[in-house]
Parts: C-alpha cells; structure tokens; sequence
C-alpha cells in the first residue's frame, strides 16, 4: 500500500508544480449500477457476480487542457451472489431459534458445500438448520481520488486509488429449519463480523461526454483483503465494475 500512494504521490506532484490560477471545477453527480464479485478466494465456483447500485459525485480541478485531479464520494454496494450451504444436523442437538444458529455444535458443520451438492434425508435427523446462501452484501462509502487524462474531445482515461469505508456487512440466507419432524422457512440476513472497516481498490476508468452529459466505466481492482483474518478459503478482496452517468456542472 505504501507503494501505492508513493507512485500516486509521483504522478499527482507534477501536475501540482504546473497547475495555473487559470484552472476550473467541474461537479459531476453520479448514478448508475455496480457489477460485483470477491476475488481471492480458493472457493471460487461458490461466488457469481451480483449487481447493485452506485451513486455520488466527482469533483475535479482541471489544471490545463489535458490533465485533472479529482476527489468523489460515492454509496456502493458491492459484495457477490454466494452458491453455498451448510447443513448443521444432530439427533441431540439444541438450536437457538431466535438467533438462527446452533449453540451446541457450532463447529459441528454435517455437510458443507454448494446447494445442489448437499442432499440428506431429513427424516434421519430430529433436529437440523439448512443454510442456503444468496448474496453477501457489503455497503461502502467510497472515496476515489483520480488522475484525469482528457486525452480526445469528450473522452477522458482516469487512474487512481480508492478507500472503501464499510458501512454494513449481512449475508441474505434462506433457512429451512427441523425440529422434532416440525420444518419452518425463513430469510434471515446474517451479520457479518469478520469484515475489516476500512479497504483499499486502484480504480482504472474511461469516460465520454457530450455537452454536459458524462457516461462513465471503471474497473475498481481491490488490493487489500476485506476479511480480517486469513482462512481456508484465502483473502477475499473486491472486484467490482462501475459504470454511471453524470451531469457536469462546471464552476
């Protein structure tokens, strides 16, 4: 990380020796949908992309003709779609209901795997929690800072670094529940609290305006892990696809 921000430091420093009293603002709100996914994971047939939304504003201060520095706030919801379940079942297990879990055999997991490969026979067990897994969720305050390139007529080329600050955290489950031949259904959204507050992405991007209306993609490359400690499945970090549009308001 602290490479990260030398090479930024780099490029943002020139661009500051040159920048003239003859600069301008541009704000520029934004609204448009999120395509994302966990990368690092050794599970990776248990995530699929989820969509989500995107919305915020860019400010930028162009130097000159050709070169902007920019700093954004945007609400995104990244996280993946999530193809895994687990089976807790016991003849002698006690669940607490109100919470969803089992406090007698919390490590006691009988079956794990995607949907389509657990299958068990559910009168053998008196008691039992079926988990299927929909979507992890992850709500973000994003805050971009990017080097604009405007390099043709409407068309700019934007690199940067990124800090996502983690607003919540909720796996959206569906529970099938048995107790003594009784099965109930819910949806429960599970907590998540191995999550870490604060992550960090190198968001590369394109835009295209024309007069004042502004079509932006970005790619946002995560490059720290999102979950605080190591497990079997590896690292998870972000990877999402952003793609907006905006209104320019020049100052």
């Amino acid at each position: 990380m602290r490479k990260l921000i030398c090479f930024a430091a780099m490029l943002v420093l020139p661009l500051l020796a040159s920048a003239q009293t003859t600069g301008r603002f541009t704000i520029t709100p934004r609204v448009g949908v999120m395509v994302s996914d966990l990368a690092g994971s050794d599970y990776k047939s248990l995530y699929e992309s989820k969509t989500g939304l995107g919305i915020g504003a860019d400010v930028e201060y162009r130097f000159n003709d050709v070169l902007g520095l920019s700093l954004g706030a945007f609400y995104t919801q990244q996280g993946a779609k999530t193809n895994m379940a687990l089976l807790y079942g016991n003849k002698f297990a006690t669940f607490n209901q109100d919470e969803f879990i089992p406090y007698k055999m919390t490590d006691e997991i009988t079956q794990m795997g995607t949907v389509g490969d657990i299958d068990f026979n559910r009168k053998d067990y008196e008691q039992y929690l079926y988990y299927r897994f929909q979507k992890t969720k992850l709500d973000f305050l994003s805050v971009p800072v990017l080097l604009q390139a405007h390099v043709w007529d409407g068309l700019t080329v934007k690199l940067g670094v990124q800090c996502d600050i983690l607003l919540n955290a909720k796996i959206e489950t569906e529970l099938e529940a048995g107790v003594d031949g009784v099965i109930t259904h819910s949806k429960p959204e599970i907590d998540v609290d191995d999550t870490k507050n604060v992550a960090f992405s190198v968001p590369i991007g394109v835009s295209y305006s024309y007069k004042n209306i502004e079509l932006d993609a970005r790619y946002l490359w995560g490059v720290s892990k999102i979950n605080k400690q190591q497990d079997d499945e590896g690292n998870y970090k972000n990877s999402s696809f952003m793609i907006t549009l905006g209104y320019n308001f020049h100052l």
